[in-house]
């Protein structure tokens, strides 16, 4: 989610993306592993669902850089 902007739309290449995994628990709450950025920037993100509006959230922050954003996903 994070890397595929820079990597696929602009076109940077995956030297740009930030993989991760998300763990969805039982009670529905989402939390991600996400890994270091590969230039070795820190990342912090957060994620939430919204299943009733079908919306998914995101929130994430390149610690060393103090960089942050948002990204709302809707289903249509």
């Amino acid at each position: 989610m994070l890397g595929g902007y820079y990597d696929q739309y602009v076109g940077y290449g995956p030297a740009t993306a930030a993989p991760a995994i998300l763990v969805i628990e039982e009670n529905g709450e989402i939390r991600t592993e996400l890994e270091i950025l590969r230039h070795g920037a820190r990342l912090q993100g957060q994620i939430s669902a919204d299943a009733e509006n079908s919306v998914l959230t995101f929130s994430a922050l390149i610690v060393d850089e103090e960089f942050g954003f948002d990204v709302q996903l809707t289903l249509k």
